[in-house]
């Protein structure tokens, strides 16, 4: 996640987007997607205008434990990569699982 977030500029929102309201408004908030809204977000915000924060965030490893590490990360990368290229994100939705 740290490789993502430092060389693709790509947090999602579970790892804790702090958004001033007025810059949250003047953004249009996140859109109505059934998934990658939070990767929709961040690429309207652009990279040049994210500070990362060393701290730690808590977040549930439910999907990771019951899935696998390695199943988890691979069908993350697959719903990113297919996000990119113009996939409908309801369609998207049904591979997340």
């Amino acid at each position: 996640m740290r490789w993502r977030n430092n060389w693709l500029g790509l947090p999602y929102g579970d790892q804790g987007l702090l958004i001033h309201r007025r810059f949250y408004s003047r953004l249009g908030g996140y859109k109505a997607l059934p998934l990658m809204e939070d990767v929709e977000i961040v690429r309207r915000i652009g990279m040049a205008r994210f500070a990362l924060f060393d701290v730690r965030a808590v977040t549930s490893p439910a999907r990771y434990q019951q899935a696998g590490y390695l199943v988890r990360i691979v069908r993350n990368f697959i719903c990113l990569s297919l996000f990119f290229l113009r996939l409908p994100p309801r369609w998207i939705a049904k591979l997340y699982g």
